[in-house]
């Protein structure tokens, strides 16, 4: 059976708008070992410094992940472990 790969484009964030791209690779030796946990962290991380700058409702904030678990989990409180 042959594996149908589709072709992805970056692209860039409208203007006046942030743009953070999270990705949760691990190495396996840090303190967290899970790529899920490490970019829903990361996510975190980039809406509470979003909130410190005091963007919120100023400045439209655009999240992308390549985890479909993270994005279906932050998405979908049904979804949470």
């Amino acid at each position: 059976m042959k594996t149908r790969r589709v072709q992805l484009c970056w692209m860039p964030p409208s203007i006046g708008s942030l743009k953070f791209n999270v990705d949760g690779a691990v190495k396996g030796d840090g303190q967290v070992h899970d790529s899920n946990l490490a970019e829903l962290l990361a996510i975190k991380t980039t809406l509470e410094v979003f909130v410190k700058i005091d963007w919120k409702g100023k400045t439209p904030l655009i999240i992308e992940s390549d985890s479909l678990n993270v994005i279906s989990s932050v998405m979908n409180a049904n979804a949470r472990p």
